[in-house]
């Protein structure tokens, strides 16, 4: 045995116990929100039977007070001094037969209904199974993560040979400890990028890196995507902390409103056919709990929600942190996902079927989880995910089939975020230390 293969397995002892270390303490907090949900739904399910319990005793106090009403008005009519019994049969006493008449008549009108309306107290059993309780409580799963490797093989050749990349140029967009998070191309060489998380400001670059232009605006910038409305280009911004979207002049630099939503909007695109699509989510946690909502919705082009995709056929959330969403040139909608069971990408048609779903591993060893983040699409069709924690972008095909790595951790950029493609063709990549990263590549496929 060669001493890197030695290296090798030492290195994937420690990863496995690791990983028995990991798993073990990720169930027990599974388990322990289990039984803290299972409080939560119990507490629930009390105070539903007491309340359905006192609303059953007020009617029943209800239905008594309607059968004492009649009750009372029975007796009443029999000891009216109107009528009165004699040992030679009832006669209604000092009356004519024209006077007995009426007063017969009164006496019909004087017991006021003809029949009494019983009710029936029935207990209906509502449905207990596993998918009712499921939905209450809620269920689990074993996410897939990247394999420990227990050899030394070595995975990246396919990719070298298949693949040319070239860092051109790089240029700060922010300071060194901010993230650039949102890249917008809005020329064939020139996009806007935002940097820094909460921050209200834009910049415009070139290819080159040249500054050409900043705007500083009156809501904070999540994304931001190039829309054209049939008359002129312009940029949408997406708010999440104030749940809208606006509308960016790029001559003025005023915004306007676009949409306001209900829930935080993050990334936003365009299919460039005046139709944009945007993640939404209820809260800014990354785990789904009970009565969640996460989904990508499609706007027209004055901000109406015309559809949007939530739930699967079984009704579970199909997201649970869309993070970033990109339109492939068949119509596709891209979308990363990096919520706690549901990291992954998932690729949908313009009906909202689901094509494929990537989750990362691809059959190709990563040192870390995968973490997606940004996500476009290029002319040929692939699709590309940028990874924050393995400091890489991975390529896939139009399924979610992965394809290589267009760049690994040794090539310098750290904690890729937002990724774009200019009009040119050219990748622009944002990363974690506040820079712009501008690739060119090419890939050939076998």
């Amino acid at each position: 045995m060669s001493l890197a293969e030695v290296a090798a397995q030492r290195k994937a002892l420690r990863s496995l116990a690791e990983y028995e270390t990991s798993i073990t303490i990720q169930v027990e907090n599974v388990v322990h929100k289990f039984r803290e949900r299972a409080k939560v739904v119990h507490s629930e399910i009390d105070g539903y039977v007491s309340n359905v319990i006192s609303e059953l005793k007020q009617k029943l106090q209800a239905e008594i007070h309607r059968i004492r009403s009649v009750m009372d008005s029975l007796r009443s009519e029999l000891n009216s001094p109107m009528y009165e019994s004699t040992p030679r049969g009832d006669h209604l006493l000092g009356k004519d037969s024209a006077d007995r008449s009426k007063t017969f008549i009164k006496l019909q009108k004087f017991g006021r209904k003809s029949k009494f309306d019983k009710k029936e107290a029935v207990f209906l059993e509502g449905e207990v199974s596993a998918k009712t309780l499921s939905k209450l409580i809620g269920t689990y799963v074993l996410e897939d993560l990247s394999p420990i490797p227990l050899t030394t093989a070595r995975i990246t050749h396919e990719a070298t040979k298949r693949t040319e990349t070239k860092i051109l140029r790089s240029f700060r967009c922010g300071e060194e400890n901010e993230t650039v998070h949102a890249i917008g191309p809005v020329s064939s060489d020139s996009a806007y990028a935002s940097c820094g998380w909460g921050t209200r400001k834009l910049n415009l670059f070139k290819r080159d890196g040249q500054k050409i232009q900043s705007a500083t605006l009156n809501i904070q910038v999540n994304d931001i995507t190039a829309f054209f409305d049939g008359k002129k280009q312009s940029l949408l911004v997406s708010s999440y902390k104030e749940k809208s979207i606006k509308t960016l002049d790029m001559e003025t630099l005023k915004t306007s409103d676009f949409a306001y939503i209900s829930l935080f909007p993050g990334g936003i695109c365009s299919d460039g056919l005046n139709n944009i699509y945007v993640c939404l989510r209820d809260n800014y946690q990354r785990q789904v709990s009970f009565g969640s909502r996460r989904m990508v919705a499609k706007l027209s082009s004055h901000g109406e929600i015309l559809s949007a995709i939530e739930k699967d056929k079984e009704q579970h959330n199909i997201f649970g942190y869309p993070f970033r969403v990109a339109v492939n040139i068949n119509g596709d909608i891209c979308v990363s996902d990096y919520g706690d069971g549901t990291r992954g990408v998932n690729i949908l048609t313009k009906e909202w079927k689901l094509r494929g779903t990537y989750k990362g591993s691809g059959g190709k060893a990563l040192e870390k989880p995968f973490l997606p983040h940004g996500i476009c699409c290029d002319s040929k069709g692939h699709i590309l995910v940028s990874d924050w924690n393995n400091d890489c972008v991975h390529v896939l095909d139009y399924d979610g089939q992965f394809l290589l790595f267009l760049f690994k951790k040794k090539d310098g950029i750290e904690g890729p975020n937002a990724i774009a493609i200019d009009g040119d063709g050219y990748l622009w990549v944002g990363d974690s230390r506040g820079k712009i990263h501008i690739l060119k590549y090419s890939i050939s496929r076998d």
